[in-house]
């Protein structure tokens, strides 16, 4: 997995989520299994994380691509494939 991407997604995660979820902002980061789903039943909330990954890292993300890859670990394999495809 590449470190910058996990990194953008965790700083990403951690501005969204932070104040109801920090205990489980560690866990996704340090469990690659945690599923984004874990954090947030708000289809709105995640829609607004496929938002800011598509800002960072200039990469078309739609929604049921995150639901398509929902583990930190999976979705972060997705990112860098279509980053390299770029």
């Amino acid at each position: 997995m590449s470190e910058p991407i996990k990194a953008t997604l965790a700083r990403i995660v951690e501005e969204l989520f932070k104040p109801q979820f920090s205990a489980q902002i560690t866990d996704l980061v340090s469990q690659p299994d945690y599923s984004f789903r874990d954090l947030s039943d708000s289809s709105l909330k995640l829609v607004e994380f496929c938002m800011r990954v598509e800002e960072a890292l200039d990469v078309e993300v739609k929604f049921s691509d995150l639901l398509d890859n929902a583990t930190f670990l999976g979705f972060s394999q997705w990112l860098a494939e279509q980053k390299q495809a770029q």
